[in-house]
């Protein structure tokens, strides 16, 4: 099955391919992986809110010690 509804992949697949311009950019079950443990900004925001609706900030971790 092939499918741009984000909804309806979510409700009925077990396991989802997320694509981004012909690349996989993640392969996993809705819920476990792709929401809880998106791989990438693009999966994150595909899955979740609307792209005008995301909310993502540039960071840097540096560590002292």
């Amino acid at each position: 099955m092939s499918t741009h509804d984000q909804l309806e992949a979510m409700t009925l697949a077990d396991i989802l391919v997320v694509m981004n311009g012909g690349q996989v950019e993640q392969i996993g079950n809705p819920l476990e992986h792709l929401t809880r443990r998106p791989a990438t900004t693009f999966v994150a925001a595909f899955i979740g809110a609307p792209a005008d609706e995301s909310d993502f900030s540039a960071a840097r971790l540096q560590y002292q010690g």
